[in-house]
């Protein structure tokens, strides 16, 4: 496992970053979602990704952002943006609702401070998420934040798109009592 980098911080997104948003969410989902063992090819992952063009995309970062019901954060090393969170607080749902961070920033401690400052922002609250059923890696980093598998989710993008689902778990981290 690497050694966390100092050098990665974490700070709110701004409408500015809605690009590299976009392109780090593009690169993380070609090396996460492609799946033999589930027919989920490369092309699969390219075809969804593009059924919004690329300023589309941009733009519904954008619309996060400004959102306050949302927390967009972004790692950033050297004033790049290496990975970023996703999250919306509008009960009652409270969600993490994407965290993705490039492959190769990934065990160097971003995803950890994204986590950690969703977890803090969320407070006391019951936080939920889901993730891909074979994505072992992601499940080990959200249970050490005390999240747990409970169970099936739906892919609910896939469904409203007609197309194969990427089969994901909700894995749920419970308030304190």
């Amino acid at each position: 496992m690497s050694t966390p980098n100092s050098n990665i911080t974490v700070a709110l997104a701004r409408s500015e970053d809605a690009e590299a948003i976009a392109d780090a969410q593009f690169k993380t989902w070609l090396t996460t979602y492609p799946n033999k063992e589930h027919g989920l090819t490369e092309s699969y992952v390219r075809d969804r990704l593009n059924t919004r063009t690329p300023e589309e995309r941009c733009q519904g970062w954008r619309d996060r952002i400004a959102d306050p019901d949302y927390l967009m954060l972004v790692a950033k090393q050297d004033g790049q943006v290496v990975g970023f969170t996703n999250s919306v607080k509008k009960p009652p749902r409270h969600e993490l609702c994407a965290l993705y961070v490039l492959p190769e920033y990934q065990s160097q401690g971003a995803g950890s401070q994204l986590i950690s400052k969703v977890i803090e922002w969320f407070g006391n609250e019951d936080i939920s998420l889901t993730v891909a059923t074979y994505n072992t890696k992601a499940q080990a980093a959200y249970r050490k934040f005390g999240f747990e598998i409970t169970g099936p989710a739906k892919d609910v993008q896939a469904e409203r798109l007609g197309i194969k689902p990427i089969p994901e778990y909700w894995m749920i981290r419970k308030a304190k009592a």
